[in-house]
């Protein structure tokens, strides 16, 4: 049974084989082009979050930052919370919204 499904895939693709190369290039053109335009549309609803940007670290482990990469206005903050032994207990064990 599976082989009969996997022969009904396979057969719209090896009708390729008959068509002229200049359509199957054009297509395959138009493919990497609409691949590459969702990689950006995906890009901009999800920046690298491996970036630099402080944000993103802080968010992601407020205990593991460096402070000195943080603006004056975050940074005593973050030492406060940094040095609270109770908050670095709890920060793992608990949920990102109940933090």
């Amino acid at each position: 049974m599976k082989l009969f499904f996997l022969s009904k895939i396979k057969q719209p693709f090896d009708d390729t084989q008959s068509l002229p190369e200049d359509l199957v290039n054009e297509m395959k053109d138009l493919i990497s082009e609409h691949l590459l335009s969702l990689k950006n549309k995906i890009g901009a609803y999800f920046p690298d979050i491996g970036s630099e940007n402080w944000e993103f670290k802080l968010a992601r482990d407020p205990f593991q930052i460096n402070v000195d990469i943080l603006p004056d206005h975050i940074r005593e903050q973050t030492i406060d919370l940094q040095c609270d032994s109770t908050a670095k207990v709890d920060f793992p064990n608990m949920d990102f919204e109940d933090f």
